[in-house]
């Protein structure tokens, strides 16, 4: 699909166990790659950092594919040996859509800026498609 006219090869996320994996443990993301994360139904979503080991940026969409909130997500000093699951997760930041959105896009750091992508922006693409996926 394209994204502000630049093609981009998307790993599709569309169920539990792949929402929930994302990206983690990757050391980055090529540029013109990245992940995208779609819901059955418009939800509010909160992203963390969780395992990662780069940067990422991430873009809400709603239903419509609307750019509705962006981000820049900064990797978080990974879990310390003496450090509990629950202690790591809850010092990591959420990065909320604060909107009720669809689909989130996850790039590799400074897309938002190469792309200029601008809330209000919309990224085409067959959602329907996606969102039977998801289903």
């Amino acid at each position: 699909m394209e994204v502000a006219g630049v093609p981009v090869v998307f790993e599709v996320a569309d169920d539990p166990g792949a929402r929930g994996r994302g990206l983690s443990g990757r050391r980055g993301v090529p540029p013109g790659t990245g992940m995208l994360f779609v819901y059955p139904e418009p939800r509010r979503l909160g992203f963390w950092m969780n395992d990662c080991l780069t940067d990422l940026d991430i873009v809400y969409l709603d239903d419509r594919g609307r750019i509705r909130s962006m981000h820049r997500m900064v990797a978080e000093p990974p879990r310390r040996g003496d450090e509990s699951r629950a202690d790591y997760e809850s010092r990591l930041p959420r990065y909320p859509s604060v909107h009720l959105v669809q689909f989130a896009m996850e790039f590799g750091p400074g897309t938002i800026d190469r792309y200029r992508l601008r809330l209000g922006d919309e990224v085409v693409f067959d959602r329907q498609a996606m969102i039977d996926r998801a289903r």
